[in-house]
């Protein structure tokens, strides 16, 4: 099918957005919040990309303020989207990959109006999506300087002869809910920094949570350690993401910063009740919501 492209400027903005008409595209529709937002744009561009279609987004899907997405852009009021002959799938289980919501050809428009919550979605495209992922200038200047003033404070002379280990504590609704998340535990947090003690020298970790008293609380007392406060969401996730390596407990925030920090990833095992309605989002064994080289203790 011949692709039919359209520009558009919209107020001050200098960049035109591109709109297709009659292509194959796969549209995705913004829920919840950023961690999130971050799998629905994967999981659209990884299912694009491995059908030959075209994944699209609308103008105000958030995460285009946090992120230098390149991806084609359209106006919300458009019916590249919302058009009647588009066909809108949805996910069995949010948090594990349903084989069958992928099971179409790319001879129509599709909408996906799911969570999305499996890197097989989009694992083979990681590449692709890293470049997705650099943050805003405005998010990355203000982590530079958070990490450039934590590395002054803790003494850090040479970043070179430290290992730097990010760390982030989800509370929050995870704490009032009765659905059956199961935030991680003051053990947990001791198990995972004694893992790293044990493998490297130099160890220090900086810390993002949104619950900062009860983690400051709840780490060990003998760390060296940094937390990150009265920054934003994408301003932890973006300092945090230059450390070497990551402690993630629960929720798709803290998946997401172990994802774009790399190294060794460690993660909370247990984070949702047997038999709650929350942990039937998941697959027997969460083997496509965590990956299998990630660590969970």
């Amino acid at each position: 099918m011949v692709l039919i492209q359209k520009a558009y400027l919209l107020g001050r903005q200098q960049n035109p957005l591109i709109v297709y008409k009659r292509s194959h595209v796969v549209c995705v529709v913004a829920r919840a919040r950023m961690g999130n937002n971050m799998f629905q744009f994967a999981a659209a561009l990884g299912i694009a990309r491995s059908k030959g279609m075209i994944p699209v987004i609308n103008e105000y899907f958030p995460l285009r303020k946090i992120f230098k997405l390149t991806v084609s852009v359209v106006p919300v009021n458009s019916d590249i989207c919302d058009s009647s002959r588009i066909v809108t799938r949805v996910e069995q289980k949010p948090s594990s990959y349903d084989l069958e919501l992928v099971n179409f050809t790319n001879a129509h428009d599709v909408r996906l109006v799911s969570y999305l919550g499996s890197y097989m979605y989009f694992d083979k495209y990681s590449s692709e999506l890293r470049k997705q992922f650099l943050f805003q200038d405005n998010i990355q200047s203000e982590a530079n300087k958070t990490m450039e003033g934590i590395l002054n404070r803790l003494k850090i002379i040479s970043r070179q002869q430290v290992t730097l280990i990010g760390v982030h504590v989800r509370r929050g609704d995870y704490v009032k809910n009765n659905e059956g998340y199961l935030p991680a535990t003051r053990e947990y947090l001791y198990q995972a920094v004694e893992w790293y003690e044990l493998r490297y020298t130099h160890v220090y970790f900086i810390v993002a949570s949104d619950g900062i008293d009860w983690t400051k609380n709840n780490m060990p007392t003998h760390i060296k350690v940094a937390y990150l406060e009265r920054h934003s969401p994408a301003v932890d996730m973006a300092t945090v993401s230059m450390c070497d390596h990551f402690i993630s407990t629960v929720g798709t925030f803290s998946w997401w910063c172990g994802w774009l920090t790399g190294g060794n990833v460690l993660y909370y095992k247990w984070p949702c009740k047997e038999g709650s309605l929350v942990r039937a989002m998941y697959s027997s064994n969460y083997s496509d919501f965590y990956y299998p080289h990630w660590i969970g203790l």
